[in-house]
């Protein structure tokens, strides 16, 4: 088992210790706390008997948010806790040569094909430069022939090159 296997490993421990850890909090909180917390409200509830329901409820929404916030902070450092526990756990793992050795020969893998592809996009890029340049060459001269005839005998070249260069696209 390499490291990042060992990394997921202990990534789906600690959440599933976290999901267990806030049902639990949850469930003792719903089922204990809030009914506990209510029933003191209503004995201790001073104001006018028509308006207790709905300072019940207010009283209640009021818990809860509270409970949520509080529940997000212990989350949290239950969560460092179990991060330290693995960290903990992780300072003894030491990988085998074996693991480096493979871990490392897929990165130059990884990275040969890499290579090659920018080699090719490279060569591409250059074929497509020249073109351009040569391309541009010709128009600058023709753009500074001014003899009908020579432009006429040009665009003869030019339309007859043209054709030929089709004709193999479609062969090909």
């Amino acid at each position: 088992m390499n490291r990042a296997e060992i990394a997921e490993k202990y990534k789906a421990v600690i959440e599933r210790r976290l999901s267990k850890f806030r049902n639990d909090e949850a469930q003792e909180f719903y089922t204990k706390t809030l009914p506990n917390r209510l029933e003191q409200f209503r004995a201790n509830y001073t104001g006018a008997p028509e308006k207790m329901e709905a300072a019940v409820e207010e009283e209640e929404e009021e818990r809860v948010l509270d409970f949520w916030d509080y529940l997000d902070d212990e989350t949290a450092e239950e969560k460092e806790k179990a991060i330290s526990e693995y960290a903990e756990n992780d300072a003894d793992y030491q990988p085998l040569a074996s693991e480096i050795i493979t871990d490392q020969q897929e990165e130059i893998e990884q990275l040969k094909a890499k290579l090659k592809e920018t080699e090719e996009l490279c060569d591409l890029y250059y074929s497509q430069k020249s073109v351009s340049t040569l391309q541009l060459d010709i128009i600058n001269f023709v753009s500074r022939i001014y003899s009908k005839e020579t432009l006429s005998f040009l665009y003869g070249a030019a339309k007859t090159a043209y054709e030929y260069e089709l004709k193999q696209e479609d062969e090909n």
